[in-house]
């Protein structure tokens, strides 16, 4: 349990299709329940910050980090899906991917997928993005 800028607290527990969904939520979500206790105004504080605070309460769920087999990987992965955040899914896959995989490959993951080509990281779940990067390091056999 920590209290840090409302700002920092509010990207961690976003949702999907949200401003603060960013790849700090799906790497927090991904492995731990996270959850926004109290927002305290800066008033409650002295000397005053500039800043509201929030006090968050982030707990380990090792159930969901056993869902992420390599975590170094993920990480790069997210990362690389948010690096342009409104950019195009398709698009970021082939940037992350570029001289290992084309769009024929990427399509087809795609497809499989259900993800419709103006489809964008932000608009993804946890366990989509999870799941998209799994078929994304077997296909490019990394």
């Amino acid at each position: 349990t920590v209290t840090i800028q409302k700002e920092l607290a509010d990207r961690m527990v976003a949702r999907p299709k949200t401003k603060d969904y960013s790849s700090l939520s799906i790497w927090m979500q991904s492995q731990c329940r996270t959850r926004i206790l109290r927002v305290m105004a800066p008033t409650v504080f002295w000397p005053r910050p500039k800043v509201t605070s929030a006090i968050v309460q982030v707990t380990l769920d090792q159930g969901l980090r056993d869902r992420i087999p390599d975590r170094a990987y993920f990480h790069q992965f997210v990362r690389s899906m948010f690096f342009h955040r409104r950019k195009f899914l398709r698009s970021e896959l082939l940037s992350a991917y570029k001289k290992r995989l084309g769009k024929p490959e990427v399509d087809t993951v795609m497809n499989k997928m259900n993800l419709i080509p103006t489809a964008r990281a932000e608009e993804l779940s946890v366990k989509q993005i999870l799941a998209l990067c799994t078929r994304m390091k077997a296909i490019a056999g990394d």
